[in-house]
């Protein structure tokens, strides 16, 4: 099985240079890399879901790749009434990321698909918690901390696909026994 990792990168840590934006400015990069990351676990759900020959897996990709694009709609909405233009797309670098990466994963079937949506989703409530202690403004706060609670369900999701997948896989190798 060949295993290849996801990996969002942010250009800052969060809290870098905190200290010298206002409420409002740290709110907008916060969302603003939110959207980043939305837009690209949408992008990874979109391309995973037209590579995978198992239909279970298929649907699960494709229902989390419609929730990632609403998500990403709510906060290009949000932006937009904090003033500020949003990008809807995902940047250059990742998409190259994407498109080495994606063939390696699919090749690992449902349980390496499973594997590495299950981190990547870690990887964004992570961000989202480390965000969450960035800022005050309860508006933000409980955007955050609903964006916490759905990346919270989508990895439950992956979890129980993931075990399921590992039981599917474990069933062919027994039937190959036989």
């Amino acid at each position: 099985m060949i295993l290849v990792k996801i990996t969002y990168r942010t250009p800052k840590r969060m809290g870098d240079d905190v200290n010298n934006m206002t409420e409002n400015e740290n709110s907008i990069r916060i969302l603003s890399r939110a959207l980043k990351m939305e837009l690209f676990s949408h992008r990874i759900f979109f391309l995973l879901e037209n590579r995978v020959c198992d239909e279970e897996c298929r649907d699960i990709l494709k229902r989390l790749a419609v929730d990632e694009r609403a998500h990403s709609t709510f906060l290009m909405s949000e932006l937009e009434m904090m003033g500020e233009r949003s990008s809807k797309e995902a940047g250059v670098d990742q998409e190259q990321i994407l498109k080495k990466g994606i063939s390696a994963i699919t090749r690992g079937g449902p349980v390496s698909i499973f594997e590495q949506t299950i981190n990547l989703k870690q990887k964004m409530i992570d961000f989202y918690r480390v965000s969450l202690k960035a800022v005050s403004d309860n508006g933000i706060r409980k955007i955050l901390s609903k964006f916490i609670e759905m990346e919270e369900k989508h990895k439950r999701i992956l979890n129980m696909s993931l075990i399921i997948a590992r039981e599917n896989a474990l069933g062919q190798l027994t039937h190959y026994d036989d």
